[in-house]
């Protein structure tokens, strides 16, 4: 992996994403580029001109406010901690500020990235803190690259929750997280299926325990029986430590374990990065 993106409300930056995301990139020696993304089309006013062709009337920023000003110097004052954390870290990085169009400029970016760390309540509004936010879910229905979302304090990721229901979906997951996070092969991978149906007996193929023992030293099967979202959820929320590995969101092909209304309940209320991939 060489490249990972971190959105950020460049106003409200979240401190929890950004250590998590110079963790992974000083763990894979990747050059973190940080997207500061603002909401400009809010702050614009009616604005009347006398210009050489006649009278212009639009829509603008007045950048000489005292609001833009204070807010322009909280923006500055994030780069600044985002640099001196990247430093810190020894992580090679960059910044992009994006002012126009946040959720469009982190889709197309996505195209050219390995990876894209996003804040699980990525908002512009004061006091909105849902997670995943109205933002996040875009991001995560339309990015071209693998995601993940933090969703509170991290430390160091000692153990992975791979959510398997038999589908395509849920394979390309677990082959992407494996593919840009070699360096986790060594740690304990946990694979997790729901079977909520009384009696049924759940196949898990050989070609699955082929493809693990060639690519980690350590992991299980663990099958829950129950309601699938309920049972679910009291099972991450025992965990520690771990990153949540989970299929497409909100495509045709979700996951049959995580649909997209179960997968915000387990955001929502597991404190725990989720790794997403689309296929």
């Amino acid at each position: 992996m060489e490249k990972i993106m971190l959105a950020v409300n460049a106003v409200d930056l979240d401190k929890n994403s950004l250590e998590l995301a110079c963790s992974l990139a000083k763990m894979s020696n990747s050059v973190l580029t940080g997207l500061f993304l603002e909401n400009l089309a809010k702050d614009k006013e009616l604005v009347i001109k006398n210009v050489y062709e006649g009278t212009y009337i639009g829509l603008e920023v007045d950048r000489t406010s005292s609001e833009y000003t204070k807010k322009n110097a909280e923006i500055e004052a994030n780069i600044e901690v985002f640099n001196q954390t990247c430093q810190k870290n020894g992580v090679r990085s960059n910044v992009q500020r994006d002012e126009e169009r946040p959720v469009a400029e982190v889709i197309g970016e996505s195209r050219y990235a390995d990876l894209l760390i996003s804040d699980g309540g990525l908002h512009f509004k004061k006091a909105m803190r849902h997670i995943p936010s109205a933002i996040a879910r875009r991001i995560l229905r339309n990015v071209a690259c693998p995601v993940i979302v933090s969703t509170g304090p991290v430390q160091e990721i000692r153990e992975m929750v791979f959510a398997y229901d038999g589908s395509a979906s849920a394979m390309f997951a677990i082959k992407q997280f494996t593919y840009l996070f070699p360096e986790f092969s060594s740690h304990k991978l946990c694979v997790v299926n729901v079977n909520d149906r009384e009696g049924a007996i759940i196949m898990v193929p050989d070609q699955l325990k082929e493809w693990l023992e060639a690519h980690y030293t350590s992991f299980v099967f663990e099958e829950l029986h129950g309601k699938r979202e309920g049972i679910f959820l009291d099972y991450l929320a025992e965990k520690k430590n771990a990153i949540i590995i989970m299929g497409a969101y909100g495509r045709s092909r979700v996951s049959r374990l995580l649909r997209t209304v179960a997968a915000d309940l387990y955001v929502d209320k597991i404190a725990l990065p989720f790794f997403v991939a689309h296929q």
